[in-house]
C-alpha cells in the first residue's frame, strides 16, 4: 500500500516541441510502492498505468517502460482535446505523432525522474543521503534508478537498516554490492540484513562486477569452486546459468586462466576481449557441444575416434574442437548410407581448375550443404553446375553459363565469394562467347 500520495501536473514543457502549441496539461497522482519497489502512477485519479508499477534492471527495459508511460500520457492528452493528433490524418498530425513516438523514451524518462525527485522529497531523503546514493551508483554498472528504488524500499520498510545499507554499499567490493542490490530488487520483502548474511564469504573480497545466481553462491559456500581472478569469476557466472549446469565445466573454474582463453581465441579467430562474456559464452558452447558429441558418438559404428572431454583447460578445448571436426566425418558416413547418383555433366567442358572443384555426385552436394550451412544440399535433382571452393559454393546455369548464386559459409557475401565469382566469370567468358555465336547462327538459319 502507498501511504503518501503526491499530486502533480504534466505540462507542455515535458512534451515534444511540436505539441507545445496545444497547451496540454494532465493531472497525475503518484507515490512509491515498496512492495513493487517502484513508482505507482495514476492518471486523472482513475486510470492506473500498470507498466509503471516496477522497473527492470537494464537501461533498455527502463527506457521502454518510460516510453509506454509517455504513450499512455499522450493518449489521455489526446482524449482531452478530442483525439486531435493521435488519430488525425492531417500532415501536421502525422508529423506530431511521428515526432512524439521518436521522443517517447526521452520524455518518459524525464517524467519519471521528475516524479522520482518529488517522491524522494516526500519521504525525507536528505541531500547527504542523495549524495551517498550517487556514490553507490557511480561504483556500480546497474541502472541508476534500480539502485535508487532499492534504497527507497529499505527506507520505507526497514528504517533501522537504511543507514547501515548506505554506509555498507559505499565501501563493500563491487561484486558484493552488485549482488546485494540485485537481491534487494528481486526479493522485495526480504530484509537487508538477511540478504547480507546470505552472501558467500568470497564475494566480500570480489572487486569484479559479476552476478552470482543461487547455484553459483551455493558452490562458493561449499568451496567447490574458488575463483581467484576475473576470468574465473566471469566463467563461474557464465557456466552456472540455466543452459550450462555441467560438473566438468563448473570444476574448470578452478583451473581456467587468461592464457587458456587467449589460446581458444587464437584457434577460433575471435577478435573479442578474453574477459568479454560473449567470448566465454562461445567457449562454454564449444565445450558443451564437445561433451554432447562425446556422449552421443563415443561408441559409433564407423570406428571414428571421439575424445572424452577431460584434463587441463587447453586439452579440453583441443578435444572439443577435435570432436566437432569428427562429427562432420560421422555426418559424411551417414550420408554415404543414403542413395547416391552422378550429377549431369556440363554440355561444354569447363576449364580444368573448375572441373576439379565441380561437385560430381549427390553426396557431394549434401556434404557441402552440411559443412558450409548452405541450401545447396537440396539441389540434388537440378541439372545445373555446382562448384565448391573451400566454404564458397557456386551455382552456374547450364544453359548460358551465368552464375546463379555464389555464397560463402552461412549464405554470406564475403571477399572470398566475390573473388571466386570474378575468377569464374573471367574463365567462362570464352564459353559464353561460343554460346552467343551458336544462338546467333541458329537465328540466322531460321530466317
Amino acid at each position: 500500500m502507498i501511504d503518501n500520495w503526491q499530486e502533480g501536473i504534466i505540462k507542455s514543457r515535458c512534451l515534444p516541441v511540436s505539441l507545445k502549441r496545444y497547451g496540454l496539461q494532465l493531472k497525475i497522482k503518484y507515490g512509491f510502492n515498496p512492495r513493487h519497489n517502484g513508482i505507482e502512477l495514476y492518471i486523472n485519479d482513475n486510470d492506473r498505468i500498470d507498466n509503471c508499477s516496477h522497473f527492470g534492471f537494464t537501461q533498455q527495459e527502463f527506457n521502454s517502460t518510460c516510453g509506454s508511460v509517455y504513450q499512455m500520457i499522450l493518449y489521455h492528452l489526446s482524449k482531452q482535446k478530442g483525439n486531435m493528433f493521435m488519430w488525425g490524418d492531417k500532415k501536421e498530425d502525422r508529423l506530431a505523432r511521428k515526432y512524439s513516438y521518436i521522443r517517447a523514451n526521452w520524455a518518459g524518462s524525464e517524467i519519471y525522474y521528475k516524479i522520482w525527485k518529488d517522491v524522494t522529497t516526500l519521504y525525507g531523503i536528505t541531500k547527504e543521503e542523495t549524495q551517498a546514493i550517487k556514490r553507490i551508483q557511480f561504483r556500480n554498472t546497474l541502472n541508476k534508478m534500480c539502485i535508487s528504488e532499492a534504497m527507497m524500499r529499505i527506507k520505507c520498510q526497514e528504517g533501522d537498516n537504511y543507514k547501515y545499507a548506505l554506509s555498507d554499499l559505499q565501501k563493500y567490493p563491487q561484486g558484493l554490492c552488485r549482488n546485494i542490490i540485485e537481491d534487494l530488487n528481486v526479493y522485495g520483502t526480504k530484509p537487508y540484513d538477511i540478504i547480507l548474511k546470505s552472501m558467500p564469504k568470497q564475494l566480500f573480497k570480489c572487486n569484479y562486477i559479476v552476478s552470482m545466481n543461487r547455484l553459483a553462491r551455493r558452490l562458493l559456500k561449499e568451496r567447490i569452486v574458488i575463483p581467484k581472478n576475473l576470468i574465473q569469476w566471469r566463467w563461474l557466472e557464465t557456466v552456472t546459468n540455466r543452459i550450462a549446469n555441467n560438473k566438468e565445466l563448473v570444476l574448470l573454474t578452478n583451473k581456467l586462466t587468461y592464457q587458456d582463453v587467449k589460446y581458444y581465441k587464437g584457434l577460433r579467430g575471435i577478435g573479442k576481449s578474453a574477459f568479454a562474456k560473449s567470448t566465454l559464452g562461445d567457449l562454454k558452447m564449444i565445450l558443451l557441444d564437445g561433451i554432447r558429441i562425446e556422449e552421443r558418438w563415443l561408441d559409433n559404428p564407423y570406428d571414428i575416434l571421439i575424445h572424452e572431454i577431460k584434463g587441463s583447460p587447453k586439452k579440453m578445448i583441443q578435444k572439443a574442437i577435435f570432436n566437432h571436426n569428427q562429427q562432420r566425418e560421422i555426418s559424411r558416413q551417414e550420408i554415404k548410407g543414403q542413395p547416391n547418383w552422378n550429377m549431369p555433366k556440363p554440355p561444354i567442358a569447363l576449364p580444368e581448375w573448375l572441373e576439379d572443384k565441380r561437385l560430381k555426385t549427390a553426396h557431394d552436394l549434401i556434404i557441402a550443404g552440411e559443412e558450409c550451412h548452405h541450401c545447396i544440399g537440396s539441389y540434388t535433382d537440378s541439372n545445373d553446375i555446382f562448384i565448391r571452393d573451400g566454404d564458397v559454393c557456386v551455382q552456374i546455369d547450364r544453359n548460358d553459363y551465368q552464375i546463379v548464386q555464389c555464397y560463402d559459409i552461412n549464405d554470406r557475401h564475403t571477399e572470398k565469394s566475390r573473388d571466386l565469382e570474378n575468377r569464374i566469370n573471367k574463365s567462362l567468358q570464352k564459353i559464353r562467347g561460343e554460346l552467343d555465336k551458336y544462338s546467333l547462327s541458329s537465328l540466322t538459319r531460321g530466317r
